[in-house]
């Protein structure tokens, strides 16, 4: 292809152009699918130039001893606002939830808690992350492609907006096959509304307020690693748009998986299928990775694998963040990771040199092997999570708006029931014992982490400030969940002022 490059040296200037043309537009299946193609042509011509595509949020499971069940979901949440406001917040069985705000159109979708739960909410709207009591974690990414087109007037379903989809899945079900079970179903139709977020114009110096249509896919996980992704996105027939939502799930059966060979364990934000499409090359025959083998070389400094006998090349890991080399990464490290079990080579190696003998250095030193410590799985399962992670403020490139930085991760700890989670602005993680806390669970409680001013002059709450000045919310921080008046949870979606249940919670 290099040999090209000449040919191409004019048709460069205009892919900026275009790039540029879509920076001011809607994120739409177009615009993703048009930078995809830009992307896969500036690979092919070797520039790398350009971050394009740069989205945010991945999930990864990591088994790290199937006997013990030690299983860690690993999460990231990339998110291009600064201001993103963030607590945790625990439900007691028996919450009353309803489905309703801009987006509900009449119909909210209403149920009640059957087990007790601890979530991440963002901008007082979103369950975006979180765990029940029975070990089920539901988990919402970003995903362009999401469509949730229905029938406006029809009374057949009532609605559910898409930031409350995972703690309906949380209120509702124990395992990921009963989720998915229930859910395809299809007891409502999702509606979804735009975000405020503000952005600095480069042409004015000031932050202007834009609105961006939110668009999540769905994963859960449970604690015997069962796993599952669902999507909802546009319908196709023979070939050709409907025009309607269409619900997809990425499931395989216990009694169908193949141990160590699934891949239903790693999620960033595109369809699903394409991102299979990916592994599977990756893949041999018997369902075994082939991440390298002895037909293949591997050059750290291309990135790339050459098969010697098929003459094919592979990306292995191709410029900065994207959704796809990201699903590929978390894929590749959460397949590699060893698994910490009785096989002599996962225990932990130590050399005894008391007895060093510079003469006969090879003859003077003994080895023995102890077990590791019981927490090495959580330390391996951060420390992947954080290999997926973009850092706080990155400048993008000719202002390309997909460049996220990562603003949280979590981790839970399925076998320990324990959920960790890490602020990018705070210097510590912290983590709640999830058995201590749903133990005497009656009322809801939350925690605040990062909660940003509502009006001009006001003071928010700042985690980093928090633990610096006060040395606080480090560590174990069951203690520090308060009541929430009235016992009322947090909405699902903005509010219009003509409602009875307006207003803040705050």
């Amino acid at each position: 292809m290099k040999r090209y490059l000449k040919n191409f040296s004019l048709a460069i200037p205009f892919l900026f152009v275009g790039i540029a043309a879509l920076v001011a537009c809607d994120f739409t299946q177009e615009s993703f699918n048009i930078h995809q193609a830009l992307s896969n042509l500036m690979n092919d011509l070797h520039l790398g130039l350009i971050p394009l595509v740069l989205l945010g949020c991945t999930r990864a499971i990591y088994v790290a001893n199937e006997e013990t069940k030690s299983i860690f979901t690993v999460r990231s949440m990339d998110w291009s606002d600064p201001n993103i406001s963030t607590s945790l917040w625990a439900s007691p069985r028996g919450s009353e939830r309803t489905s309703a705000g801009e987006s509900d159109e009449g119909y909210p979708h209403t149920w009640k808690s059957q087990y007790k739960s601890l979530v991440v909410c963002n901008y007082n709207k979103s369950a975006t992350d979180g765990i029940n009591e029975e070990g089920l974690v539901a988990n919402l990414l970003f995903l362009p492609q999401a469509n949730y087109t229905h029938d406006e007037n029809s009374q057949e379903k009532p609605r559910l907006t898409i930031t409350a989809l995972a703690q309906y899945v949380l209120d509702n079900y124990a395992t990921v096959k009963a989720v998915v079970e229930g859910l395809k179903q299809q007891p409502f139709f999702l509606v979804t509304s735009k975000l405020a977020v503000a952005k600095l114009n480069p042409k004015t110096n000031e932050f202007e307020v834009y609105f961006k249509p939110i668009g999540l896919h769905l994963s859960v996980s449970d604690s015997q690693g069962d796993s599952a992704v669902f999507q909802y996105v546009e319908e196709y027939v023979d070939g050709k748009k409907t025009g309607k939502s269409e619900l997809v799930v990425y499931y395989v059966p216990e009694e169908e998986e193949d141990k160590n060979k699934e891949t239903i364990t790693v999620l960033t934000n595109n369809l699903y299928t394409k991102q299979l499409e990916l592994l599977n090359k990756f893949k041999k025959d018997n369902g075994d990775f082939d991440w390298g083998n002895k037909n293949e070389v591997f050059r750290w400094d291309e990135l790339k694998k050459y098969n010697l006998e098929r003459e094919e090349v592979k990306e292995m890991n191709p410029p900065m963040n994207g959704a796809d080399i990201r699903f590929l990464r978390a894929s590749f490290y959460s397949n590699r990771l060893d698994k910490i079990d009785k096989n002599i080579k996962n225990k932990r190696p130590f050399i005894d040199e008391t007895q060093r003998d510079p003469e006969n250095l090879e003859g003077s030193h003994s080895t023995w092997v102890e077990d590791w410590s019981k927490h090495e799985g959580l330390a391996r399962a951060v420390s992947l999570i954080r290999n997926m992670s973009t850092p706080l403020n990155v400048q993008a490139i000719d202002d390309n708006p997909f460049l996220a930085s990562t603003v949280w991760r979590t981790v839970a700890d399925h076998g320990n029931n324990r959920y960790f989670f890490e602020l990018n602005r705070a210097l510590y993680p912290l983590y709640v014992d999830l058995e201590e806390l749903f133990a005497d669970l009656e009322t809801v409680k939350k925690l605040d982490l990062y909660v940003p001013p509502v009006k001009e002059g006001e003071k928010g709450i700042d985690l980093l400030e928090d633990q610096l000045n006060k040395g606080e919310k480090i560590g174990k921080v069951n203690h520090l969940f308060e009541d929430v008046k009235d016992n009322k949870w947090f909405y699902f979606d903005y509010q219009r002022s003509d409602t009875e249940t307006s207003g803040s919670l705050h």
